[in-house]
């Protein structure tokens, strides 16, 4: 990693003599600190004219940049970086891009329908599947959309001389690699800055100046100050702007060998694994999505084929809250084990610690208190009224607390709970069949995480085996996750089970 030091010191990068920059055994590198450093200390500037763009590239004084206006910032620089790959020793980067991964990083957006089948297959189902349907690129449509462009521009010999696997090489690299640094650069690679890996908790942040001139790029006063902005320029600017950098600025103590992290943002696994080709252990950030549908499908398996069940889930909740009901709930969710707020009451999710949505538990409920109103099986004896939704609500919420966090010595006293625990029963139910419904869209819902992670593990090598144990490792987290939700459930309204009842984590009778 010497030469990459002294191409960036070349450059004008300052680096913390406290960092040091070391190549792992896979190729990967890393930033260790080689004695502490405090909080509030500017360990890294990089000038952003170091920072390869679609605005700073040599190909940007060749392409009609209004030619890539209308696709995304990652395609269009992923270009421009396609571009800098071919010139190769010639190219201003040359030296960091060499130490760039020398093939496309195992981004989950490019994976292929045929040679990556089997990993795609153990993400159906999952939040993985939804990022990377949701990203609308694809590898198929990428090399499709890269096809017709190097066809329109074939006259333009730079653009007509970038082969696919550059531009997919590029994409990968950007995808994974790339901030957003200003008004002027939008997306960028900054050398240095994408070698300190990413955490939930990391010690460094990137801190620029956004608010350049989007036309020139400078931090002061300029001609289109007055025009109210200007066309887009070429390599041939002065990107210069005084001392505009890009700093990697210390949030917590660095201790003497410790990994520095920085954080590319509050990601889930799934993000991770579409976007960046690697996921982390246990992310504070995971988060799981669950379909209206899904729980709807558990109230009829509970219920049977209830009437006007499906108006219920569009409706989305029985019970519509004002604001100063929605501050108490977010306060007297603040330590809730089981249930924690969202200011997005729609949203039905899970998150990295098994607590399900404020959403997800109101619509569990009103589809169960809607059930029993269509079967005629409402209970009597309810200690509130459902026309008192939040009541009833905060009951329901105190009880599932105090059932889940009792020992066999303090089990709440049931004559002040009436038949608002049968209620919690069946709705811990509810809940627990929508998370059997969620893994049994998904690959081999049979197997529980330990052996999915037996599976992984089996598996060693490059290419597309190392792609199926990404998944099949994402895959385990994700069923783990729910499973805990499920049993953690059942817990809650355990002490009203009956035995011939219960269902155990993977949602079998027993």
């Amino acid at each position: 990693m010497q030469g990459l030091r002294e191409w960036l010191v070349h450059n004008d990068v300052f680096i913390d003599d406290r960092l040091g920059v070391q190549r792992c055994s896979d190729g990967s590198a890393l930033v260790v600190a080689l004695a502490p450093i405090p909080p509030r200390t500017t360990v890294a500037t990089i000038p952003k004219s170091l920072c390869l763009s679609h605005r700073s590239s040599s190909l940007a004084s060749d392409l009609d940049l209004a030619s890539l206006d209308d696709v995304s910032p990652n395609i269009r620089l992923a270009v421009h970086v396609a571009h800098e790959i071919a010139c190769g020793q010639t190219s201003r980067w040359a030296i960091y891009l060499d130490h760039c991964p020398r093939r496309p990083v195992p981004i989950g957006a490019l994976w292929d329908r045929d040679a990556d089948g089997k990993a795609l297959r153990w993400l159906r189902g999952t939040r993985a599947a939804r990022e990377l349907a949701s990203s609308g690129e694809d590898k198929t449509r990428l090399i499709s959309w890269f096809d017709a462009f190097t066809r329109k521009l074939r006259i333009n010999s730079a653009v007509a001389a970038l082969s696919v696997d550059d531009f997919l090489h590029g994409y990968s690299l950007v995808s994974s690699r790339a901030f957003h640094v200003d008004a002027y650069h939008t997306l960028a690679l900054v050398p240095l800055a994408d070698i300190f890996n990413h955490s939930d908790t990391p010690h460094v942040h990137l801190a620029s100046d956004h608010w350049v001139c989007p036309a020139c790029g400078t931090l002061r006063e300029c001609s289109h100050d007055e025009q109210g902005g200007g066309s887009a320029v070429g390599a041939d600017h002065d990107l210069t702007g005084g001392n505009d950098t890009c700093d990697m600025v210390t949030e917590l103590d660095v201790f003497a060998g410790e990994e520095v992290y920085n954080t590319y943002g509050r990601l889930s696994n799934g993000r991770l694994l579409a976007s960046y080709g690697f996921t982390l252990e246990g992310s504070e950030q995971d988060e799981i999505l669950i379909d209206q549908s899904l729980v709807a499908e558990a109230v009829r398996r509970q219920f049977g084929d209830v009437r006007d069940l499906g108006a219920e889930a569009r409706t989305g909740s029985l019970w519509k809250f004002r604001d100063p009901t929605l501050s108490y709930l977010a306060d007297a969710l603040a330590q809730h084990p089981l249930v924690v707020w969202d200011r997005d009451q729609a949203k039905l999710s899970i998150d990295a610690d098994g607590r399900i949505s404020i959403g997800f538990f109101v619509l569990a409920s009103s589809l169960f208190l809607g059930a029993q109103r269509g079967s005629g099986s409402e209970h009597p004896g309810m200690s509130c009224s459902p026309d008192d939704p939040l009541a009833l609500l905060v009951e329901l919420l105190e009880i599932a607390e105090a059932r889940f966090e009792a020992s066999e010595d303090t089990v709440p006293d049931r004559r002040h709970t009436g038949n608002l625990e049968e209620h919690l029963r069946q709705i811990a139910l509810v809940i627990h069949r929508a998370c059997t419904a969620y893994v049994e869209r998904q690959e081999r819902p049979e197997l529980d995480c330990e052996e999915l992670l037996d599976m992984a593990d089996s598996l060693s090598g490059e290419g597309e085996c190392a792609k199926q144990e990404l998944a099949l490792r994402y895959l385990a987290g994700e069923r783990l996750l729910v499973q805990r939700t499920a049993t953690q459930w059942l817990f809650s309204a355990e002490i009203r089970c009956k035995a011939e009842e219960r269902i155990d984590c993977k949602g079998r009778e027993v």
